[in-house]
């Protein structure tokens, strides 16, 4: 871990491997100097040796050119000789043959080494040999015969020829023999010289190469060294920058490295030897005994050790330390030298002590604080508190003092472990402790000789306490108490810190037990109070009860009579038991209206303490609010045409549809409408205005409204803006505050000019809240007022579908016949016979019950109406109980019932299965608006026979659905599979097709895909007659392509046919549409 800071092994095999490179490389380089030295010599001497053959064979070749050059003048002399017979000739020939046999002699010691050679020039002697005999005996027949005899005997001797040409062929063979020698030698000279060329090459080559590589490899091992120096350096800088001792050591814990850090922590100089200073022995005794028989063996063992040692510094000081040691290996696994880091932990020691200490003064402090929190007894929290610190601390002896405002005095409150004759009171600035508190100090007695008759009883002996601690006990600059406390160790400014801090919570505990005092006085004071306030809140229980029970009983009582009064009045009116006279229709036109009117009234009166007592809740659907707004404002039309006054409607086109509560919106238009006819003279002008306008607008026309007039307007980013300008009698501006009180006019001689009871106003800024809106007013007297209401725009078009889907599927259950059965359940004879005359009017057979338990009486024992009209307040059992059991019966589940009723709460009859929520008194539209919902449409006896298409895998089901149709004189045509029923579809085109979904290669949904993809078949009405459970997502599929979807499991005939009547009739009229 630390050897590299050392030049140690590491360094020195560095070093060492330099070294080793350079002679190394310098060795290798001499060495190819040398080996190419060698091989040169051996190269030169073998091409000298070579080159003095080459100059051998050139003198043989040259000896044998001679030779044969002597061979030849010799030839010519001697037949000189015998052409002229001249003895010089003679001589010449004996010269050339002596000197051809000096050569011969020459060539067979120049080629001595040559056998062939050798015997080559034996023959050449023996050739020449005999050549001579024969020139000499030539010569000498020559001398004696004549020319004649000459000639012929040397005609007759030319075998002799043969011998000289056999000499010619020695000496051309001997001349081959050394020429191809020469040859052979002159190849092998010059593959000398190539070999040595190539060789000279490669070895500079490679010393060219060698050479700077080994330079390349000196300098960069040079630098690798300085750096190696460098950092070497580096980290010696940064180990001696370390304030921890940094050593290296032997396999013993010799030191023979120590950084800087550690020579301070010991007090070595930087330039004293450190393998003399024996710094291992620089420990306490048992710190010795720890590194030498646990620490340097672990090492050793497991690679590490750490733990906690000491040394003496040379100033005898003992210095705790946190130290590692660790054992360095060779690459052969044995342990060479050790590291280790230690560092000086004095400062965390005394830390860990304060820490101690600190976390008992903080045990202390939590345990007094839970004293304080437990209860409110005061001495039995002092006494607590003072036994704490004696069990905890060194304060045996403590006291405390309180502070009794009304005498002036501290008296003693509680002591521990104090003598009997402790002082008991004493006043502000008197005695040390008074004086003290007076100076609102804490106050340290050390020196406790001065008081010699201050001691600690310890049950054995008297001994003096080391000190004692006065500490005043304030809150918010008033002196509760103080406390003394005598220790038996020397105060710390920690112990003073402590005290003083506990005092401040004393002090607050004591307020506190103050303040309970005080609160608790307050409580009995409170109860009694409240026991007056609770008195008055049941007696205002009880009256808002009573009036709950009047409105309620007023409401049923007037609104009785008043049901009577506007059906008879409207029967008679319409004409449903004969014609009355003009006089008679204008008197009971009067009555009519006068009964609507009154209903107004009362509604709005019971609105209006409904939506105070927070009880009415919006019944939302999607409306086209244009739609809404123009049946609002033709409502008032003809009121206003009376008085000629001009209507007018500004409705923008991006209304489109929202969601909202229909009735309350009609009824706060209406009112506004009403308000500005009653209040436009004749011949004025009222206008209605629609728009969608941001919420920051209405937040900007809206701030000047205080606060407490309206509530605040809902998240919605856009809202509908609906403003009535009339050009009416105006409104002061300090009146316009008073507009939207309840049964408030501005002026008491504008109730007695106009009739009303103030309530409309009210109610519309009540209404418009209740949709999470404002209301605001501008006008001007004697010009005109603008009533401007904000709704918020939703357009929650996913809940419409659900309750559109809902109603479509409560609707194909209901039972359809000719003449519908109607059991009728109503307390009240009027109400009983207006109902009665109106389904009647519309082709029903009524029965009527009195009570809840007749109608369950009358379900039981005969065969189920089609409908059910019911009332809520009953006697006995009431509507409500009534329509839940009605509903838990299984056999009569099915069965619709509308609700017509005087406490028509339209949520709660949904939810316990109404069909529809009717509130009375009904008229004859709204009944039969109900009834048409319902599939109660009236029979069209004169519609013919229609074309009916039957689709279904099953012959059985085809034959049922077929029966019932045919009964009905319809006509039937069948199919009983999904191409069968497109192909007849497409080529008979009746007016109804009724299908099953379930069908084998082609399905349900299939045919009704292809069907409304043909124009041909594209608008033929479709019923489903299935047994499948449709998903939400079928369901959406079949939306917009089929008209009902029936049930098999709860087919029965009436359901089923006025589900075709209502296709039929319907298919009819868009027929009618088509060709108009």
């Amino acid at each position: 871990m630390l050897s590299g800071v050392v030049p140690g092994n590491s360094q020195r095999k560095e070093l060492w491997a330099l070294e080793s490179i350079i002679i190394y490389g310098f060795i290798s380089f001499f060495a190819l100097l040398v080996i190419l030295g060698i091989t040169s010599i051996i190269y030169l001497q073998r091409f000298s040796e070579n080159n003095r053959w080459v100059t051998h064979t050139n003198e043989v070749i040259s000896k044998l050119d001679r030779g044969l050059g002597l061979f030849n003048q010799l030839e010519v002399s001697q037949r000189g000789f015998l052409l002229t017979g001249d003895e010089s000739a003679i001589n010449r020939r004996d010269i050339a043959l002596a000197e051809l046999q000096k050569d011969i002699t020459e060539l067979a010691v120049l080629t001595k080494d040559n056998s062939f050679q050798q015997k080559q020039i034996t023959q050449l002697r023996k050739l020449i040999d005999r050549r001579l005999i024969y020139f000499n005996q030539v010569a000498d027949f020559a001398r004696t015969a004549s020319v004649d005899k000459l000639k012929e005997f040397l005609r007759k001797d030319s075998i002799r020829r043969e011998d000289m040409l056999e000499i010619r062929g020695v000496f051309s063979a001997m001349s081959l023999e050394e020429q191809n020698l020469l040859d052979d030698r002159t190849r092998l000279e010059q593959d000398h010289a190539k070999d040595l060329l190539v060789l000279f090459t490669v070895m500079s080559v490679a010393i060219l190469i060698f050479f700077p590589l080994l330079i390349w490899r000196i300098q960069r091992d040079l630098n690798i060294r300085k750096l190696a120096s460098a950092e070497q350096k580096r980290l010696t800088d940064i180990l001696d920058a370390s304030p921890d001792l940094i050593a290296n050591a032997n396999l013993q814990g010799d030191y023979f490295y120590l950084n800087r850090g550690g020579r301070k922590l010991l007090g070595i100089g930087e330039n004293e030897d450190i393998a003399s200073q024996a710094i291992s022995r620089m420990r306490p005794a048992w710190a010795i005994d720890l590194i030498h028989n646990k620490a340097i063996p672990a090492a050793l063992n497991t690679g590490v050790w750490s733990g906690e040692t000491a040394f003496i510094s040379r100033g005898g000081v003992d210095i705790p330390v946190s130290q590692v040691v660790v054992a360095h290996k060779n690459a052969d696994g044995i342990p060479t030298h050790l590291s280790t880091v230690a560092r000086n932990v004095s400062e965390f020691k005394q830390i860990e002590f304060d820490l101690k200490h600190a976390a008992i003064y903080d045990q202390t402090h939590t345990e007094i604080l839970r004293l304080f929190n437990a209860n409110y007894d005061r001495p039995n929290i002092l006494q607590s508190m003072l036994e704490t610190l004696a069990r905890n601390h060194a304060f045996p002896v403590s006291a405390i003092y309180g502070y009794d405002e009304w005498a002036g005095l501290y008296r003693l409150e509680s002591t521990h472990a104090a003598p009997t004759d402790i002082l008991t009171e004493f006043k502000l600035g008197h005695g040390i402790i008074g004086e003290a508190i007076q100076n609102n100090q804490t106050l340290i007695l050390r020196d406790v000789d001065q008081f010699p008759s201050l001691s600690l009883e310890t049950g054995l002996l008297s001994i003096k306490p080391a000190g004692i601690i006065i500490c005043p006990v304030t809150y918010q600059d008033k002196c509760l108490a103080v406390l003394v406390l005598a220790a038996s160790q020397p105060i710390s400014d920690r112990d003073q810190t402590f005290i003083e801090r506990l005092s401040a919570q004393l002090g607050v505990a004591l307020h506190n037990i103050e303040q309970y005092g005080d609160l608790k006085l307050l409580a009995e004071q409170l109860h009694l109070r409240s026991e007056e306030i609770s008195s008055k809140n049941e007696q205002l229980l009880e009256a808002d009860k009573m009036k709950s029970e009047f409105l309620a009983t007023m409401s049923h009582e007037l609104r009785t009579p008043l049901n009577a009064i506007i059906g008879f009045s409207e029967i008679l009116r319409d004409g449903l038991i004969g014609d009355l006279a003009d006089k008679q229709k204008v008197y009971v036109n009067d009555i009519f209206e006068s009964g609507q009117h009154l209903l107004s009234l009362i509604n709005d009166v019971l609105d209006l303490s409904k939506i105070e007592a927070g009880r009415m809740e919006l019944e939302g659907e999607v409306i086209d609010v244009q739609s809404l707004l123009q049946n609002s404002l033709s409502i008032i039309k003809e009121k206003a045409s009376t008085q000629r006054i001009k209507l007018q409607a500004d409705l923008s086109d991006a209304l489109g549809n929202a969601w909202l509560d229909a009735r309350k919106v009609k009824q706060i238009v209406y009112n506004l409408l009403s308000n500005a006819v009653k209040f436009t003279p004749e011949g004025g002008q009222i206008t209605l205005q629609a728009s969608l306008v941001s919420r920051e607008y209405v937040l900007e026309q809206t701030r000047d409204i205080p606060k407490s007039h309206y509530s605040p307007i809902g998240n919605a980013e856009q809202f509908i803006q609906i403003a009535i300008t009339d050009t009416g009698i105006g409104i002061e501006a300090q009146d316009i505050t008073r507009l939207f009180q309840p049964f408030v006019q501005v002026e008491s001689t504008l109730s007695r000019r106009f009739e009303g009871t103030g309530l409309g106003l009210a109610l519309v800024r009540k209404l418009a809240e209740l949709h999470s809106g404002a209301v605001a007013v501008t006008s001007t007297p004697g010009e005109g007022s603008t009533f401007t209401v904000w709704l918020q725009y939703k357009t929650n078009l996913v809940d419409a579908a659900l309750a559109t889907t809902q109603t479509g599927e409560s609707i194909r259950q209901l039972v359809l016949s000719d003449s519908p059965h109607v059991l009728v359940l109503e307390d009240d004879d009027r109400a009983a016979d207006l109902i009665r005359l109106q389904l009647e009017s519309d082709n029903c057979r009524v029965t009527r019950a009195t009570t809840a338990e007749v109608a369950l009486a009358l379900l039981a024992d005969n065969s189920p109406p089609d409908l059910i009209t019911l009332d809520i307040l009953l006697p006995g059992m009431d509507g409500w109980e009534f329509l839940t059991t009605l509903k838990a019966n299984p056999k009569l589940a099915h069965i619709p019932v509308v609700i017509l009723s005087i406490v028509a709460d339209s949520n709660r009859g949904l939810s316990l299965g109404a069909a529809q929520v009717l509130q009375k008194p009904v008229c004859a539209d709204d009944l039969q608006t109900a009834l048409s919902k319902l599939g109660f449409t009236k029979p069209e006896h004169n519609q013919p026979g229609a074309k009916i298409l039957v689709v279904d895998d099953d012959p059985k089901a085809v034959e049922i659905i077929s029966s019932h149709l045919e009964h009905t004189k319809h006509t039937v045509l069948r199919a009983y599979g999904g191409n069968e029923a497109t192909h007849i579809a497409k080529l008979q085109q009746p007016d109804l097709i009724v299908l099953d979904l379930m069908m084998p290669e082609i399905n349900g949904f299939e045919v009704v895909e292809n069907l409304k993809l043909d124009p041909r078949t594209a608008k033929i009405p479709i019923i489903i007659v299935t047994s499948k459970f449709l998903s939400p997502q079928e369901q959406q599929t079949l939306k917009g392509h089929v008209l009902a979807v029936l049930e098999k499991s709860e087919f029965n005939h009436g359901n089923f046919l006025s589900e075709v009547h209502r296709a039929l009739a319907g298919n009819k009229k868009h027929s009618s549409g088509s060709k108009a």
